[in-house]
């Protein structure tokens, strides 16, 4: 395998100028943010004042739920879950009750009330992120969402639940060093409260809430939390977790008007800033795409069945949201794994549209209506190519953005072709840093640089707004992208990529102009059920499954070309290879041609 991991090292003073530049496109909300969890984080500790009991003495002495509508939103979703997905969280719940918990491809061994410390050995440079699905509770979703003959549910409920739920309460302390960063991180909190208002409506559905009191208590002090740390330093689809947590607590609790008020100003918000005009959210990741429509579809569900008004701007977002993802629906039905995206860690393309059809939100998929994410299809049926003509996500929430410039995906009879990458983890290292960078991605390097600095986990220098037009004649369709990448008072070089095509063929021809003396090279990179066989010195069989073939691929004025292997990440943790082709061009133009039938004429 190519070291696809190696890259220049970034000096102290390069990544310092990266970190500022970052900074420098935060919004004001942000940094005010920012600044205010520092002060908290620093300052709390150290006050002679017991934070955690102040918050346990604001949780009201009898609490009583009006749980129903929640409850039957539980059982809308769990009915539009596949088979496949409610057998992967019994088998998860299994574990759990057996002292096995894993995340994001990170198995440990928990003590006998099914809890783990944060400073076990087994938790040594495992990810955040796993800590914070832990803090999140996610076993309760695994046990709300398990085929629901499967288990004997009251004794998992007595004999799993209770005492570890009991344990997770009691050691949570508010104020604590470090607790904005282990047990009250206020995603994790979000997720928390979401998770334990469903479950508390599944006690109370059951006549099994009388006798758990700890549950809704737990839930209340979660909620008074998230009132009071709204994630506006992380911005973006934390924002929308914050909303429906506080519209839920306030929905189930129904004497707290404002977390009812809070959560739908917070999604009106959202709604009108996070999502574009086609109704891709701006992050342009179709996993936290999914993640926030789930989101909103569940807002207007319940607010419809307690009986409030939709407020528009919602309503609108969600359909919106739906057609879109209609529209980005690969012919296998999988997310396509741009950006920060992975397998199975949402509802997949045809649970959530099922939902969504639960919840009356209906889509209309009018293609025309589509351009403002960049995503474009070339092709029809189960032979589509989908072209990224877009930026590469909002200037000032670089987190989940990847450097995909006019980057292609493809599908020939309904497989996956070429593929992007995903992601292995968040946290900074080789896998993070060449996930996110050109070489990952089905598009052009010139030379040995991106042509957007990027560096840590999110950091993202100046960018290039690729420009683009969609055209058609009597003989093909016709996608152009162009943009610049700057360089010391005149563009380093400009890429051009123009992609014809019949819906039997696709032409990719790149053009690279004031590129002096730096190399270029074009990547595709196949999925690992697709195998290469060599016809000649340009000229590849693209073969599925070992034995079927798919069709060919031509290379067109190419100096060499190169087979190897990449990596691909399509579940966290996972790493796979995969066959990768280099194109390696002297000059340009160049490019390379992929048909279904041989012979098939290029006009």
């Amino acid at each position: 395998m190519n070291d696809f991991y190696s890259e220049r090292s970034q000096s102290v003073g390069e990544r310092l100028a990266l970190g500022v530049f970052t900074a420098g496109r935060l919004q004001r909300e942000q940094v005010l943010g920012i600044l205010e969890r520092k002060v908290r984080h620093a300052l709390l500790p150290r006050l002679p004042i017991d934070f955690d009991a102040r918050y346990d003495a604001q949780v009201p002495n009898k609490l009583k739920l009006t749980a129903g509508p929640i409850n039957e939103n539980t059982r809308r979703l769990r009915d539009s879950l596949e088979p496949e997905t409610k057998q992967r969280y019994q088998e998860r719940l299994n574990h759990f009750e057996n002292g096995q918990l894993s995340f994001i491809g990170h198995e440990v061994s928990l003590d006998a009330d099914r809890t783990i410390d944060w400073d076990d050995d087994q938790l040594e440079g495992i990810p955040l992120l796993w800590w914070l699905k832990y803090q999140s509770l996610e076993p309760l979703k695994w046990f709300l969402f398990s085929p629901e003959e499967s288990i004997d549910r009251e004794r998992v409920v007595r004999e799993v639940l209770d005492p570890w739920v009991r344990t997770m309460a009691s050691t949570a302390q508010i104020g604590t060093p470090e607790y904005l960063r282990r047990d009250w991180i206020p995603h994790a909190v979000s997720l928390r409260v979401m998770t334990l208002s469903r479950y508390s409506a599944w006690l109370e559905s059951e006549g099994m809430i009388a006798s758990r009191q700890l549950v809704l208590e737990y839930l209340y002090k979660n909620a008074l939390f998230l009132q009071n740390h709204i994630e506006t330093d992380v911005g973006g689809n934390h924002l929308i977790e914050n909303a429906l947590a506080l519209l839920m607590a306030g929905l189930i609790f129904q004497q707290a008007d404002e977390w009812i008020r809070s959560g739908t100003e917070l999604f009106e918000r959202t709604a009108i800033n996070q999502f574009l005009g086609d109704g891709s959210h701006f992050e342009k990741s179709p996993m936290y795409h999914i993640m926030s429509l789930r989101r909103m579809l569940t807002s207007i569900g319940l607010l419809s069945k307690y009986g409030y008004s939709i407020p528009q701007t919602i309503q609108h977002s969600a359909e919106k949201a739906t057609e879109f993802l209609t529209y980005l629906t690969p012919p296998d039905g999988q997310i396509p794994l741009l950006n920060d995206s992975q397998f199975y860690q949402v509802l997949s393309i045809s649970e959530i549209l099922l939902y969504a059809d639960k919840i009356d939100i209906t889509a209309d998929n009018n293609p025309d209506q589509f351009g403002a994410s960049g995503y474009y299809w070339l092709g029809s049926g189960a032979d589509r190519m989908l072209v990224d003509g877009g930026c590469v996500g909002p200037p000032h929430l670089p987190g989940h953005s990847h450097i995909d410039l006019l980057s292609i995906l493809l599908w020939l009879d309904g497989n996956r072709v070429l593929t992007d990458t995903g992601v292995y983890q968040y946290a900074d290292d080789v896998h993070r840093q060449y996930a996110r960078s050109i070489k990952a991605h089905n598009s052009v390097q010139v030379g040995d640089c991106n042509p957007i600095k990027i560096g840590g986990q999110y950091l993202m220098g100046r960018r290039t707004a690729p420009e683009t037009t969609m055209s058609r004649n009597e003989s093909f369709k016709q996608f152009e992208g162009k943009y610049e990448v700057e360089g010391f008072l005149k563009p380093l070089y400009t890429h051009k990529r123009r992609i014809q095509t019949n819906g039997k063929w696709w032409l990719v021809t790149d053009e690279v102009s004031s590129h002096g003396d730096r190399p270029i090279i074009s990547r595709l990179h196949f999925h690992p059920s697709i195998d290469l066989k060599k016809v000649d010195d340009a000229k590849f069989n693209i073969i599925y499954d070992s034995e079927y073939l798919l069709g060919y691929l031509q290379a067109l004025h190419c100096e060499s070309i190169v087979l190897d292997t990449s990596p691909y990440f399509p579940e966290f943790g996972t790493k796979i290879s995969r066959k990768v082709l280099e194109l390696r061009y002297e000059s340009t133009p160049a490019g390379y041609v992929i048909s279904k039938n041989e012979g098939s004429e290029v006009k």
